[in-house]
């Protein structure tokens, strides 16, 4: 399960790690949307060591989508706009929401061995 305890003072870390991930996510989503940058695709790569293990998947993902032509348009861009998006919102939210239970869980089984 895993939501074991929601009173966890892990839990209530992992809150806090995913809304500021989520936080830090939608401050680069608003740099793109907004900025003049001609390189905003750039701006994903903060992603690649923010969430490094999970980034290690990105790069499956990014090659399952390679064959994809895309659009001119920059909101139509699958692998600049919606494979960045998807994989880095969802998941990389999601890593920091439920890394410290993870981790907790782990010494609390090894201190069960000891």
């Amino acid at each position: 399960m895993i939501w074991v305890n929601k009173n966890r003072i892990s839990t209530k870390i992992g809150m806090v790690f995913g809304m500021l991930r989520a936080l830090l996510f939608f401050y680069v989503v608003y740099l793109i949307k907004f900025g003049n940058e001609p390189d905003w695709p750039m701006y994903w790569l903060i992603f690649l060591y923010v969430d490094f293990p999970i980034s290690l998947v990105y790069f499956r993902v990014f090659d399952m989508f390679s064959a994809i032509q895309p659009l001119p348009n920059v909101i139509a861009q699958v692998l600049n706009v919606v494979v960045p998006f998807m994989f880095f919102g969802v998941l990389g939210t999601l890593w920091y929401l439920f890394l410290p239970s993870w981790i907790a869980n782990i010494i609390q089984k090894f201190r069960k061995v000891k």
